[in-house]
């Protein structure tokens, strides 16, 4: 099911790990010279059974890295949360075999599947990995309610490959979700084009201003740390889906 209004504004977020299955053109982490977020206090909270005595039972969780998939602690992480009932919304590329992520399954109330390229090559060239159609064949496949959400971090070189997305959104019966930095190299143009999304069904744009030390840039820490404005959106997202189908608004 969806995450209600209710949820997403009793929310945390959390980063389990700076570390990515891909290889993103300018991104720092996949230099050898990074530093990375240590999990080992966290592990040793998961693993004993601790993890609410230092985090709050909230109505939902976003689970962010790098990618999630990289922690190898998310299954016993994802069952104490789903023991005490709170929805889980899992952020990042999903680099996995169909077989991990079907194990996860059970325990994601939804996904948001890091998509900057919709096209193979083009998504390989970015990213260096090629598994992208497999893991959109295996989404495609689940029932629909196993909610999906295609986020597409915008830059000037991809900004004319939203059409493209917002297409592959509707074939998936997701939602798309555009974040990108409002301090990039942008036309006048672009950025209203970008915007124009907003005005989509199903469809939410938010700027990143704001980045976590330890997280993926193209997460939009500064929303999720804003659980009202984000539930705001998120429902403004839902309702218009719900009420209009996918065409323009207005």
């Amino acid at each position: 099911m969806w995450l209600t209004w209710h949820d997403v504004i009793s929310s945390t977020t959390l980063v389990i790990t700076s570390h990515c299955g891909l290889r993103c053109l300018g991104c720092k982490w996949w230099d050898p010279n990074t530093p990375h977020l240590s999990t080992t206090t966290l592990t040793e909270w998961v693993v004993s059974g601790r993890f609410f005595e230092h985090y709050p039972k909230t109505h939902a969780y976003n689970i962010v890295g790098g990618d999630p998939l990289c922690y190898e602690h998310l299954p016993g992480l994802l069952t104490q949360l789903k023991s005490e009932g709170i929805m889980i919304r899992l952020w990042g590329p999903m680099v996995a075999t169909a077989d991990t992520l079907a194990t996860l399954r059970p325990w994601v109330d939804e996904w948001v599947v890091y998509t900057p390229y919709p096209e193979r090559t083009a998504y390989r060239e970015h990213t260096g990995d090629d598994g992208m159609p497999d893991r959109y064949a295996w989404l495609a496949e689940q029932p629909p309610e196993m909610r999906l959400t295609v986020w597409a971090w915008c830059m000037p070189l991809s900004v004319s490959w939203l059409p493209d997305l917002h297409e592959k959104a509707r074939e998936l019966g997701a939602r798309l979700l555009v974040t990108y930095d409002p301090r990039a190299d942008w036309q006048a143009e672009e950025k209203d084009y970008i915007h124009r999304y907003d005005r989509l069904h199903g469809c939410l744009v938010i700027p990143v201003r704001r980045t976590h030390r330890w997280a993926c840039p193209a997460v939009p820490m500064q929303a999720l740390q804003s659980p009202v404005t984000m539930g705001i959106k998120w429902w403004h997202a839902h309702w218009k889906t719900q009420a209009h189908g996918w065409g323009l608004v207005g």
